[in-house]
């Protein structure tokens, strides 16, 4: 959860560099520049869904319907809110069916 917190909060950054370097407020996109923290954003991506994986596929962690269908939010909602939403679907799911 901590690499997708950070990579969000990043990418938020991305919208006000200009913002961002007039205040003087160093950011990683105004430190490194975007195409530089794009790169760093990508590999974090990929070394985090490598994983994912990995452990779904040793058995840790389990495929979530639920999340993956619920489309008709707004893509800010979910990414914004997506651990408060799959602990509630858990729940709920939970306390339905055990």
């Amino acid at each position: 959860m901590f690499f997708k917190l950070f990579i969000n909060s990043v990418l938020y950054d991305f919208k006000d560099i200009k913002g961002d370097t007039a205040a003087g407020i160093r950011t990683l996109p105004v430190y490194f520049g975007k195409g530089n923290v794009r790169k760093i954003l990508l590999v974090l991506c990929l070394v985090l869904h490598f994983f994912m994986i990995l452990v779904f596929w040793m058995g840790y962690i389990r495929y979530e319907p639920v999340i993956l269908s619920i489309r008709k939010y707004s893509r800010e909602i979910i990414i914004d809110a997506e651990s408060t939403i799959a602990l509630v679907f858990r729940s709920i799911i939970n306390s339905q069916f055990f």
